[in-house]
C-alpha cells in the first residue's frame, strides 16, 4: 500500500468542515445541533494527528527536532488572525459594552492574548458571582488556548520519548513512543472522567483532562493501517508492520469511515447541555474521528473519503480556523442590544462571519503564513509572535485601565456599585458556595444572642437575596436571625442536577441534610423559605420535594413562610441599563423591561398556596406586587436599580422592601 503524504489530505479538510459546522450550528442554536460542541473535540483529535505526524516525519528525515522552526510555523499559522480578531473585538467592545463589563472583558482579552483563557473560563465557570460567560465575545478562545498549550508541550514530550538529540535513533526507541502516548491517553482519560463527575468545568476547559483527545489523534498515526502506516515515518512503519497482522484491518477500512461518520451524527443528535461532558461521553466523537482518519489514510478511496472531499466541504474546511475565530463575536455583538434573534437572523449572521473569515484568510492569514522572509527565517516568525503577544497584552491592559476610569464616571458608577454590592452573608463566609457541604451557624447568626425569638432563612441564593431586609427587620423587632442558604440548592428534598457543575449536585443534598438537622435542633419560631424556579426540575419533582420539606419544617417550627420567587427579567438588568447610557446607545429603554410574568413561577405559586392550605402553620407571601405592580415592569425605580444581575434583587432595593416585607410577615402570621 502506497504511503500517503498527509501535508494535505482532502478528507482531513472535510473533517475540519464537519467540525466547524457542528460548532457554529451549536452556538447559533440551530435545531438538530444540540451536541454540536463536539466539533471542538474533532479539532483536538485532528491536531494530535497532524502535529504528531509532522514531528515524527521531521525526526525521520533529519534525526532531530527543530523546535524553533516548529513554533515559528505554528505562530505564522495561528497568531495573525487571532490578533486581528482580538483587536477588532476590543474596539467594538469598548463602544457597545458598559464600562463595568469592559473590566471583566479586558481581563478575558488579556487571558486570550497570553493563551490561558481556558484557565480563566474554568475559574469563571465555578464562580457563582461571575458574569455570564455565554455573553463574552472571547468565550470561544478557550479551545485555542488548549491547542496552544498542546503545541507548547507536545514536541518536548515526543523528544523525551524518542530520546532525540542530534542523531537518528533506532526503531526500538519507537516502542517508547507507542507506550508513552498510550499511557498519556489512559491517564488523561481517567482524569477527564474523574473531573467530569466532580468539577466538570475543569474537565471541559483544562488541557490535562483534554490531552487524551490529542493523544488519540497521535495514536491514529501509530496504529496499524493496511500493509503499512499511512503517512508514518518509514522506520516506524517497518516496526509496526512486524508487530501487527494487517489483513483484517485492510478489509475493515471501508467500514471505519461509515462507523466514524455515524458516531459523529449520533453524538451531535443525542448530546446536549445536560450531557456529562467530556468524560466517557467524549469517547464517541473522539473514536469516531479516529476511525475517519484511519479510513482516509487508505489509498483505496472509501465512500466517506469521497464525501469529505466534496468541494463545498473543502472550501468550508479551508476557512474553518478563521470562521471559528469570527463567528462567536459576531453572534454575541448582535445580541448586545438585549434582543432575541430569530433563527434566520442567526443564520444570516453566520453568513456574515463567513465573509469576514474569507477576508481574514485571504488578506491576513495566507500573506503572513507564506511570506518568504518569515518562512526562510524562523527567528523572524518568533519575533513576530513575541510582538503580537506584547501588543495584545498592552492593548488588553490599556483597555482594562480605561474601563476602570470610565466606570467611575457618575452616570456609570451606580451600575458598578449595584453589581459589587452583595448580601453580607456572601462575604462573611455564611452563604455556602457550590462545594461546601456543611452549614456554618457561627458565621450565619445576627441579632441579639439572648433574643426570645429565632428566625431562620432557608433556601438557595433567592432566599439569600432577602437577607438585608430580614436583618433590618430582625434588628428592629428583636429577632435572632440565622441564615442557612446555599448557591443553586433549592429548598426541596431529593437529588438535583447542577448546570454549572454539569453533574448531580451531591454537595447540595449533603448540605441540606445538615441544615435540616440544625433547624430541628434550633426549633425556631419562624422559618422563611425561598427558592429559585430556574433549577432543572420537573413540576413533579418540585411538588414531591417541597412536600417532604414542608412536612419536616412544619413539625419543627411554629410558623413556616414560603416566599414566592421574584419576577425574572430574562436579561442582565445593570448591563442593559448601563449600555443604554453608554457609547452609541444601542439598547432602547423598552428592552430593559420585564415583559411578562413567568408561567412556571405562577404554577409553582399556585402549588405553594395549595400546599400551605394543608398545614395550620404554613403561609405563602408574594412580594411580586411590590416589585412589579404591573406589566411591563420597570427595573429601575426612584434611582434604585432593582436587580444586580439577571435574577437576583439588588441589596439596595431589598432594603427598600424591608418595611412592606415585615408588614406582610406580621400580618400573615397574626391572621392565620
Amino acid at each position: 500500500m502506497v504511503v500517503i503524504h498527509p501535508h494535505f489530505r482532502p478528507d482531513i479538510e472535510g473533517l475540519r468542515a464537519i467540525a466547524i459546522l457542528l460548532a457554529v450550528g451549536y452556538h447559533a442554536d440551530v435545531p438538530g445541533f444540540s451536541g454540536g460542541y463536539i466539533g471542538v473535540d474533532i479539532f483536538f483529535v485532528l491536531s494530535g494527528y497532524l502535529i504528531t505526524w509532522l514531528l515524527l516525519h521531521e525526526v525521520e528525515e533529519t534525526g532531530s527536532l527543530n523546535l524553533g522552526r516548529f513554533y515559528a510555523r505554528r505562530a505564522r499559522r495561528l497568531l495573525p488572525a487571532l490578533a486581528a480578531m482580538l483587536f477588532v473585538t476590543i474596539m467594538v467592545g469598548a463602544i457597545i459594552y458598559a464600562p463595568f463589563e469592559q473590566r471583566s472583558l479586558a481581563s478575558t482579552a488579556l487571558a486570550t492574548a497570553t493563551y490561558w483563557s481556558n484557565i480563566h473560563f474554568a475559574n469563571l465557570a465555578t464562580d457563582y458571582l461571575s458574569p455570564a460567560s455565554e455573553t463574552n465575545p472571547f468565550l470561544h478562545t478557550w479551545s485555542l488556548s488548549v491547542e496552544e498549550q498542546f503545541y507548547l508541550v507536545w514536541p518536548l514530550f515526543i523528544m523525551v520519548l524518542l530520546g532525540v538529540v542530534r542523531r537518528r535513533q533506532s526503531v526500538p526507541h519507537r516502542r517508547r513512543l507507542l507506550v508513552g502516548i498510550a499511557l498519556i491517553t489512559g491517564v488523561s482519560f481517567i482524569l477527564s472522567i474523574y473531573l467530569t463527575a466532580s468539577r466538570q468545568p475543569w474537565a471541559f476547559f483544562l488541557l490535562p483532562a483534554r490531552a487524551w483527545e490529542f493523544a488519540a489523534g497521535a495514536l491514529a498515526v501509530l496504529l496499524p493501517q493496511g500493509s503499512g502506516l499511512s503517512g508514518s515515518p518509514k522506520s516506524l512503519a517497518r516496526f509496526l508492520s512486524r508487530s501487527f497482522n494487517f489483513s483484517l484491518v485492510d478489509k475493515a477500512t471501508p467500514l471505519f469511515g461509515w462507523l466514524g461518520l455515524g458516531g459523529l451524527l449520533v453524538a451531535n443528535i443525542l448530546f446536549d447541555r445536560s450531557t456529562h461532558f467530556p468524560g466517557v461521553a467524549a469517547l464517541l466523537p473522539v473514536l469516531a474521528t479516529v476511525l475517519l482518519l484511519r479510513a482516509g489514510a487508505s489509498t483505496v478511496k472509501t465512500g466517506t473519503t469521497k464525501l469529505l472531499s466534496l468541494r463545498p466541504l473543502q472550501e468550508i474546511g479551508r476557512l474553518s480556523y478563521s470562521w471559528y475565530l469570527w463567528h462567536w463575536p459576531v453572534l454575541v455583538f448582535a445580541t448586545a442590544n438585549n434582543s432575541r434573534l430569530s433563527l434566520p437572523a442567526k443564520l444570516g449572521l453566520l453568513g456574515v462571519s463567513l465573509v469576514i473569515a474569507e477576508a481574514s484568510y485571504r488578506f491576513i492569514e495566507n500573506p503572513i503564513r507564506y511570506h518568504p522572509r518569515l518562512v526562510r527565517r524562523s527567528a523572524y516568525s518568533l519575533v513576530m509572535a513575541a510582538f503580537i503577544t506584547v501588543l495584545g497584552v498592552g492593548l488588553s491592559y490599556g483597555w482594562r485601565q480605561m474601563s476602570v476610569r470610565w466606570a467611575e464616571l457618575p452616570e456609570q458608577a451606580r451600575f458598578t456599585q449595584v453589581i459589587d454590592e452583595i448580601p453580607v452573608i456572601y462575604t462573611s463566609g455564611c452563604h455556602a458556595d457550590f462545594f461546601e457541604v456543611g452549614p456554618n451557624i457561627d458565621k450565619c447568626t445576627s441579632g441579639p444572642v439572648n433574643a426570645s425569638r429565632i428566625l431562620v432563612l432557608f433556601g438557595d441564593s433567592h432566599a439569600a437575596q432577602w437577607y438585608p431586609a430580614l436583618e433590618q427587620m430582625a434588628s428592629e423587632q428583636g429577632w435572632q436571625l440565622i441564615s442557612l442558604t446555599k448557591s443553586a440548592c433549592p429548598a426541596i428534598d431529593g437529588p438535583k442536577f447542577n448546570r454549572t457543575l454539569g453533574r448531580d449536585y451531591e454537595e447540595c443534598v449533603i448540605w441540606q441534610k445538615g441544615a435540616l438537622l440544625k433547624i430541628r435542633e434550633l426549633r425556631p419560631d419562624l422559618i422563611i423559605v425561598s427558592s429559585s424556579i430556574t433549577q432543572i426540575l420537573s413540576h413533579k419533582e418540585w411538588q414531591v420535594g417541597m412536600e417532604h420539606i414542608l412536612n419536616l419544617l412544619s413539625e419543627t417550627s411554629r410558623s413556616v413562610v414560603l416566599l414566592r420567587d421574584t419576577p425574572y427579567p430574562g436579561f442582565d438588568v445593570p448591563r442593559c441599563l448601563a449600555r443604554h447610557k453608554w457609547g452609541i446607545n444601542i439598547v432602547p429603554v423598552p428592552a430593559c423591561e420585564i415583559k411578562r410574568q413567568n408561567r412556571a413561577s405562577l404554577e409553582l405559586y399556585n402549588f405553594q398556596q395549595q400546599m400551605a392550605a394543608r398545614y395550620h402553620n404554613v403561609f405563602v407571601i408574594d412580594m411580586g406586587p411590590y416589585i412589579c405592580p404591573q406589566m411591563p415592569c420597570q427595573v429601575e425605580r426612584d434611582e434604585l436599580i432593582m436587580y444586580r444581575d439577571t435574577h437576583h434583587l439588588s441589596v439596595s432595593f431589598v432594603k427598600s422592601l424591608a418595611e412592606p416585607l415585615s408588614m406582610q410577615l406580621n400580618s400573615t402570621i397574626a391572621n392565620k
